[in-house]
Protein backbone atom coordinates (compact mmCIF):
# COMPACT_ATOMS: atom_id res chain seq x y z
CA UNK A 1 0.00 0.00 0.00
CA UNK A 2 1.41 3.45 -0.88
CA UNK A 3 0.74 4.86 2.60
CA UNK A 4 3.09 2.32 4.20
CA UNK A 5 6.68 2.68 3.21
CA UNK A 6 9.93 0.82 3.88
CA UNK A 7 13.52 1.47 2.97
CA UNK A 8 17.06 0.46 3.92
CA UNK A 9 19.95 2.79 4.81
CA UNK A 10 23.51 2.61 6.06
CA UNK A 11 24.97 5.09 8.55
CA UNK A 12 27.71 7.04 6.75
CA UNK A 13 30.82 8.74 8.23
CA UNK A 14 29.44 12.23 7.50
CA UNK A 15 26.46 11.45 9.77
CA UNK A 16 28.71 10.66 12.74
CA UNK A 17 30.88 12.56 15.19
CA UNK A 18 34.42 11.77 16.27
CA UNK A 19 33.06 8.94 18.42
CA UNK A 20 31.56 7.28 15.28
CA UNK A 21 28.04 7.65 16.72
CA UNK A 22 25.24 9.14 14.60
CA UNK A 23 24.76 12.78 15.62
CA UNK A 24 21.35 14.16 16.77
CA UNK A 25 21.13 16.59 13.84
CA UNK A 26 22.00 13.75 11.43
CA UNK A 27 19.06 11.82 12.86
CA UNK A 28 16.74 14.73 12.07
CA UNK A 29 18.20 15.03 8.58
CA UNK A 30 17.56 11.30 8.24
CA UNK A 31 13.95 11.60 9.41
CA UNK A 32 13.45 14.48 6.96
CA UNK A 33 14.94 12.44 4.11
CA UNK A 34 12.70 9.46 4.91
CA UNK A 35 9.63 11.74 4.98
CA UNK A 36 10.62 13.20 1.60
CA UNK A 37 11.08 9.78 0.04
CA UNK A 38 7.71 8.71 1.39
CA UNK A 39 6.01 11.85 0.05
CA UNK A 40 7.40 11.17 -3.40
CA UNK A 41 6.19 7.57 -3.19
CA UNK A 42 2.70 8.83 -2.29
CA UNK A 43 2.85 11.51 -5.04
CA UNK A 44 2.20 14.03 -2.27
CA UNK A 45 5.03 16.40 -3.18
CA UNK A 46 5.82 19.07 -5.76
CA UNK A 47 6.18 16.44 -8.48
CA UNK A 48 2.77 15.02 -7.60
CA UNK A 49 -0.16 16.76 -5.89
CA UNK A 50 1.71 19.63 -4.25
CA UNK A 51 1.47 22.84 -6.34
CA UNK A 52 3.94 25.71 -6.42
CA UNK A 53 4.69 27.62 -4.22
CA UNK A 54 3.42 25.31 -1.44
CA UNK A 55 5.97 23.44 0.69
CA UNK A 56 5.87 21.03 3.60
CA UNK A 57 7.18 22.42 6.91
CA UNK A 58 7.79 20.64 10.21
CA UNK A 59 5.98 22.11 13.22
CA UNK A 60 7.16 19.68 15.86
CA UNK A 61 8.45 16.19 16.51
CA UNK A 62 8.96 13.59 19.19
CA UNK A 63 11.83 11.09 18.93
CA UNK A 64 13.10 8.27 21.11
CA UNK A 65 16.23 6.15 20.99
CA UNK A 66 16.76 2.63 22.34
CA UNK A 67 20.35 2.31 21.14
CA UNK A 68 22.98 4.34 19.31
CA UNK A 69 23.53 3.93 15.57
CA UNK A 70 27.20 3.65 14.64
CA UNK A 71 29.05 4.37 11.43
CA UNK A 72 28.45 1.49 9.01
CA UNK A 73 25.31 0.18 10.74
CA UNK A 74 22.60 -1.06 8.38
CA UNK A 75 19.19 0.34 9.30
CA UNK A 76 15.67 -0.74 8.33
CA UNK A 77 12.95 1.92 8.23
CA UNK A 78 9.16 1.56 8.41
CA UNK A 79 7.00 4.65 8.07
CA UNK A 80 3.33 5.57 7.66
CA UNK A 81 1.38 8.85 7.75
CA UNK A 82 -1.85 9.35 9.64
CA UNK A 83 -4.51 11.93 8.76
CA UNK A 84 -5.16 14.52 11.44
CA UNK A 85 -7.78 17.13 12.17
CA UNK A 86 -7.14 20.82 11.37
CA UNK A 87 -4.87 19.99 8.45
CA UNK A 88 -1.79 18.71 10.24
CA UNK A 89 -0.22 15.45 9.17
CA UNK A 90 1.57 13.05 11.41
CA UNK A 91 4.36 10.93 9.98
CA UNK A 92 5.65 8.03 12.06
CA UNK A 93 9.05 6.49 11.50
CA UNK A 94 10.41 3.35 13.17
CA UNK A 95 14.08 2.43 12.76
CA UNK A 96 15.49 -1.03 13.56
CA UNK A 97 18.72 -2.91 13.02
CA UNK A 98 18.76 -5.75 10.52
CA UNK A 99 18.25 -8.19 13.40
CA UNK A 100 14.98 -6.42 14.24
CA UNK A 101 16.18 -4.75 17.45
CA UNK A 102 14.82 -1.25 18.08
CA UNK A 103 17.07 1.73 17.39
CA UNK A 104 14.84 4.82 17.16
CA UNK A 105 11.32 6.05 16.51
CA UNK A 106 9.98 9.46 15.54
CA UNK A 107 6.64 11.19 15.10
CA UNK A 108 6.79 14.31 12.94
CA UNK A 109 3.98 16.86 12.82
CA UNK A 110 3.83 18.52 9.38
CA UNK A 111 1.78 21.22 7.72
CA UNK A 112 1.86 23.32 4.53
CA UNK A 113 3.31 26.79 3.99
CA UNK A 114 3.17 29.23 1.08
CA UNK A 115 6.81 29.99 0.22
CA UNK A 116 5.89 33.44 -1.15
CA UNK A 117 3.68 34.77 1.68
CA UNK A 118 5.54 32.69 4.35
CA UNK A 119 2.17 31.75 5.86
CA UNK A 120 0.58 28.43 6.76
CA UNK A 121 -1.90 27.54 4.04
CA UNK A 122 -4.87 25.23 3.54
CA UNK A 123 -4.02 21.56 3.72
CA UNK A 124 -6.78 20.51 1.33
CA UNK A 125 -4.65 21.81 -1.55
CA UNK A 126 -3.05 18.39 -1.37
CA UNK A 127 -5.23 15.60 -2.69
CA UNK A 128 -5.14 12.75 -0.17
CA UNK A 129 -5.32 9.47 -2.03
CA UNK A 130 -6.19 6.27 -0.14
CA UNK A 131 -7.76 8.26 2.68
CA UNK A 132 -9.38 5.09 3.94
CA UNK A 133 -5.92 3.75 4.71
CA UNK A 134 -5.00 6.66 6.99
CA UNK A 135 -4.96 5.63 10.63
CA UNK A 136 -4.75 7.28 14.02
CA UNK A 137 -5.06 10.83 15.25
CA UNK A 138 -2.59 13.62 15.91
CA UNK A 139 0.08 12.80 18.49
CA UNK A 140 1.76 16.04 19.47
CA UNK A 141 5.19 16.33 21.05
CA UNK A 142 5.23 16.88 24.79
CA UNK A 143 4.48 20.52 25.66
CA UNK A 144 7.56 22.52 26.63
CA UNK A 145 8.01 23.13 30.35
CA UNK A 146 10.97 24.99 31.90
CA UNK A 147 13.15 23.03 34.33
CA UNK A 148 13.37 24.10 37.97
CA UNK A 149 16.74 24.21 39.68
CA UNK A 150 18.69 23.55 36.48
CA UNK A 151 22.14 24.73 35.46
CA UNK A 152 21.60 27.41 32.79
CA UNK A 153 24.10 28.29 30.05
CA UNK A 154 23.58 31.23 27.69
CA UNK A 155 23.72 30.80 23.93
CA UNK A 156 23.90 33.11 20.90
CA UNK A 157 24.31 32.64 17.17
CA UNK A 158 23.67 34.25 13.80
CA UNK A 159 22.67 31.81 11.02
CA UNK A 160 24.86 31.62 7.91
CA UNK A 161 24.74 29.80 4.59
CA UNK A 162 25.38 26.41 6.22
CA UNK A 163 22.08 26.71 8.12
CA UNK A 164 19.75 27.70 5.25
CA UNK A 165 17.87 25.19 3.10
CA UNK A 166 16.24 25.45 -0.34
CA UNK A 167 13.13 27.04 1.20
CA UNK A 168 15.12 30.08 2.30
CA UNK A 169 14.97 29.52 6.06
CA UNK A 170 16.96 27.61 8.69
CA UNK A 171 16.54 23.89 8.14
CA UNK A 172 14.87 22.03 11.00
CA UNK A 173 17.92 19.82 11.60
CA UNK A 174 20.17 22.85 12.14
CA UNK A 175 18.29 23.81 15.31
CA UNK A 176 19.07 20.34 16.63
CA UNK A 177 22.73 20.84 15.65
CA UNK A 178 22.79 24.07 17.71
CA UNK A 179 21.25 22.19 20.63
CA UNK A 180 23.81 19.41 20.29
CA UNK A 181 26.68 21.92 20.26
CA UNK A 182 25.35 23.60 23.41
CA UNK A 183 24.96 20.23 25.15
CA UNK A 184 28.48 19.10 24.25
CA UNK A 185 29.92 22.37 25.50
CA UNK A 186 27.99 22.02 28.76
CA UNK A 187 28.60 18.32 29.44
CA UNK A 188 32.03 17.91 27.85
CA UNK A 189 31.01 14.64 26.17
CA UNK A 190 29.24 13.63 22.91
CA UNK A 191 25.45 13.87 23.04
CA UNK A 192 23.56 10.58 23.39
CA UNK A 193 19.79 11.14 23.45
CA UNK A 194 17.14 8.98 25.05
CA UNK A 195 14.24 11.19 23.99
CA UNK A 196 13.67 14.59 22.40
CA UNK A 197 10.65 16.82 21.80
CA UNK A 198 11.00 19.85 19.52
CA UNK A 199 8.70 22.72 18.52
CA UNK A 200 9.31 25.15 15.67
CA UNK A 201 7.52 28.34 16.70
CA UNK A 202 8.74 30.73 13.98
CA UNK A 203 10.99 30.39 10.96
CA UNK A 204 14.45 31.95 11.14
CA UNK A 205 15.90 33.70 8.11
CA UNK A 206 19.55 34.28 7.12
CA UNK A 207 21.41 36.82 9.24
CA UNK A 208 18.85 37.05 12.08
CA UNK A 209 20.73 37.38 15.38
CA UNK A 210 19.58 34.73 17.86
CA UNK A 211 19.93 34.25 21.58
CA UNK A 212 18.79 31.57 24.02
CA UNK A 213 19.85 29.20 26.74
CA UNK A 214 20.38 25.59 27.67
CA UNK A 215 19.03 24.35 31.02
CA UNK A 216 20.26 20.99 32.30
CA UNK A 217 19.67 18.79 35.35
CA UNK A 218 22.10 16.16 36.63
CA UNK A 219 19.58 13.37 35.95
CA UNK A 220 19.89 14.02 32.19
CA UNK A 221 16.83 16.22 31.62
CA UNK A 222 17.46 19.34 29.57
CA UNK A 223 15.72 22.15 27.69
CA UNK A 224 16.99 24.40 24.92
CA UNK A 225 15.32 27.63 23.77
CA UNK A 226 16.05 29.96 20.85
CA UNK A 227 14.75 33.55 20.50
CA UNK A 228 15.23 36.40 18.06
CA UNK A 229 17.56 38.85 19.76
CA UNK A 230 15.75 41.86 18.26
CA UNK A 231 12.31 41.23 19.76
CA UNK A 232 12.75 38.12 21.99
CA UNK A 233 10.26 36.20 19.84
CA UNK A 234 10.48 32.45 20.51
CA UNK A 235 11.66 30.49 17.47
CA UNK A 236 12.48 27.01 18.73
CA UNK A 237 12.11 24.98 21.92
CA UNK A 238 13.42 21.53 22.74
CA UNK A 239 13.21 19.30 25.77
CA UNK A 240 14.75 15.90 26.20
CA UNK A 241 16.58 13.32 28.26
CA UNK A 242 20.16 12.17 27.81
CA UNK A 243 21.12 8.49 27.93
Amino acid sequence: MPNYFQLEATVSPDQCGADHIMRPDAWFQFFQWVSGEHSREMRCDRDGDLPEPIIWVLLGAHAEWRSQARCGDALHVDTAPAANAHGMYQRRIIVTNNDGSAVAASVGYWTLMDRVTRRITRSDMVQRRHEEEQIGHGIRPTPFEPLTGARVDGWSYTPGDIDIDENGHVNNARYVAWMDSALRESTGIPTALQSLDVWYAAEVMPGEALTGWLARLEDGQFTFEVFRRENEKACFTASGVLM
